[in-house]
């Protein structure tokens, strides 16, 4: 059975909950499985175990869900609290194998999306200081450290420069849900926009009729030809000061001018002006910064991470991120037909492996993710020979090893196996199949 945790002012909520039969009511948080508590997350227990899942109800009964971050009502709290148990079951995974997350940015911040569902999805909210941000990996960043990483807007939330450095680092894959202009001066989305004067970009604008004398042909703002004599308006051209009477006859009005009450600059058009609600700075439209808002979704490699029981896997996923790519399998199949040239011609002895992970039903996904694959693939073309070529390709790593003898294979496979045993987790160790590919086989995939 489940264990809830009702902060003392929501005492009484148990029962009009009816959660009896699947959930069991404890005296304090360190017992709990989840907790519910009033108005704003519960720190303490956050700063403890920040993979618990926290249901908060605010202001006339509102639910935010830390999972979905919408806002729903009482009446939801049992069907939230139905989707928690997946959650649930995936930390006390973690707890169980001892992931040493609590005090790594990476671990937690992968660790909470990976009990999530996988995803972390954007809140657009006109509270949050940049109009849109995910609070919870915020809590996070807080209570470990500040994330260094920029965005490419360099004022804009080191959040999102720590969510685009794991989708770098291809632990995480993105969605564009939003397209916006920001500030350029904060980052904020919260911005108005208006239109202005185009000299001194002032709101003070008045839109006149422009009038067309047609006798003179000057024409002008409207306000330029009225005249007040002795409370008597008259409609008298400032050029030849004949008086208009008949419109159609004497003047049309052809157009329409902006006149600013601030600086009395005429023109015919405005230009828009925007101002941030979070910095009060002024600016141009066409000063915007331009804001990509993104939903994000861990990947395979990322999912291995989280279950990673080594402690610097995220540096060296890092060290991999900057080294040079594998080559195509295009590439792989032009050097293995030159050995089979050398190998006719000189009796050149070269040795080809084949590298796969068999499937798991785990979490849904397969093991035989390219991104994974490549990510194996660097880790070996790191502790290889100058001059060993690897490629992945339909499922497989391939390696290619121009000079080595038949008498070496053992060695090469058993070198390789311990290379990726204390890389990875044994989720993928435990997977891995390493054989011998034959030359004849590469060359018939070439004619094909």
């Amino acid at each position: 059975m489940l264990k809830l945790f009702l902060q003392a002012s929501l005492s009484t909520l148990w029962d009009r909950l009816s959660l009896q039969g699947k959930w069991q009511q404890v005296a304090s948080a360190i017992e709990a499985d989840a907790l519910i508590c009033k108005d704003s997350l519960d720190e303490e227990t956050f700063l403890q175990n920040p993979l618990m899942p926290q249901i908060i109800i605010g202001k006339k009964d509102s639910v935010l869900s830390e999972f979905s971050c919408e806002m729903s009502t009482l009446n939801d709290i049992p069907v939230i609290l139905e989707s928690l148990e997946e959650i649930i079951s995936k930390s006390q995974t973690l707890h169980n194998k001892k992931i040493p997350y609590k005090n790594d940015l990476f671990h937690t911040v992968l660790a909470f999306i990976w009990t999530r569902g996988g995803y972390v999805k954007a809140h657009l909210s006109h509270t949050l200081t940049y109009g849109y941000g995910y609070p919870f990996i915020e809590k996070i960043c807080k209570i470990i450290t500040p994330p260094p990483w920029k965005h490419q807007n360099q004022q804009a939330s080191p959040i999102v420069g720590l969510l685009n450095h794991l989708e770098k680092l291809k632990l995480l894959s993105s969605h564009i849900v939003e397209r916006a202009h920001s500030c350029p001066s904060c980052a904020s989305l919260n911005i108005i926009l208006r239109d202005g004067c185009s000299q001194c970009h002032s709101p003070h604008i008045n839109k006149h009729s422009i009038v067309h004398h047609f006798k003179c042909a000057y024409q002008a703002a409207q306000h330029h030809f009225i005249r007040n004599t002795d409370k008597i308006v008259e409609f008298i051209c400032p050029h030849c000061h004949e008086e208009l009477i008949h419109f159609g006859v004497d003047y049309d009005k052809p157009g329409e001018v902006f006149l600013c009450e601030n600086c009395h600059y005429e023109s015919s058009d405005t230009v828009v002006v925007g101002r941030c609600l979070n910095c009060q700075f002024s600016f141009r439209s066409n000063e915007t910064a331009q804001c990509v808002i993104k939903d994000y979704i861990l990947t395979a490699l990322g999912h291995r991470a989280v279950l990673s029981l080594s402690s610097d896997i995220f540096s060296q996923i890092e060290e991999l991120a900057d080294e040079k790519d594998l080559i195509s399998y295009a590439e792989f199949l032009r050097h293995t037909k030159h050995l089979s040239s050398y190998k006719e011609r000189y009796g050149l002895e070269g040795l080809i492996l084949s590298i796969q992970i068999s499937q798991t039903q785990d979490e849904g996904q397969t093991l035989e993710d390219e991104t994974l694959l490549r990510t194996i693939g660097k880790t070996i073309l790191r502790d290889t020979r100058e001059g060993d070529l690897i490629s992945v390709h339909d499922g497989h790593i391939f390696i290619l090893m121009m000079g080595a003898q038949e008498d070496t294979k053992e060695q090469a496979i058993e070198h390789i196996q311990q290379l990726i045993h204390e890389t990875f987790n044994e989720d993928i160790s435990d997977h891995i199949i390493i054989e011998e590919y034959m030359l004849e086989n590469v060359l018939k995939d070439q004619e094909h």
